[in-house]
């Protein structure tokens, strides 16, 4: 007479949640990759968003004035960008600062950079870059451009 077992050895269980563990592992490093990628697209996106509200003011002419971001990476108090009307930095229209996961690279800590569009034409004096990276990992990086002439572009 033969019995038959129904169920796992305790080897086969062991076996198995070993690697749903190891699974789980890897689709959570996976997960925060991601999460943190996304939060560099998305802070490179609310720039470039905010450059061309800005310039868009410019070409309005609105108020009769220039329009500007002024990007300023603090040592304390941490980065931030401002919209601005006029020639310069003086005070903002509306501030925005990075999230705590991002830092700029360019402009470097304790400097600032200010790139203003001319009313109506919505140029800017010379070519200028805005550089923003993971403050765990500042290899990866997104560069947002306006050129001369006013485009602005983000890789």
């Amino acid at each position: 007479m033969t019995k038959n077992k129904a169920g796992f050895t305790l080897l086969e269980l062991i076996i198995t949640i070993s690697l749903l563990a190891i699974l789980a592992v890897v689709a959570a490093g996976s997960y925060i990759g991601y999460q943190r990628t996304f939060e560099l697209e998305s802070a490179a996106r609310d720039i470039v968003d905010n450059l061309r509200d800005a310039q868009g003011r410019a070409m309005a002419s609105e108020n009769n004035l220039n329009w500007g971001i002024h990007f300023e990476n603090n040592i304390s108090g941490g980065p931030f960008y401002s919209r601005f009307s006029g020639s310069s930095y003086i005070t903002s229209d509306e501030t925005f600062y990075l999230p705590s996961s991002i830092q700029f690279n360019t402009p470097t800590t304790g400097n600032s950079l200010d790139i203003i569009f001319n009313k109506l034409k919505g140029t800017i004096a010379s070519d200028l870059s805005i550089i923003i990276s993971l403050t765990a990992s500042s290899s990866d990086t997104r560069t947002i451009s306006v050129n001369k002439a006013g485009k602005i572009t983000s890789n």
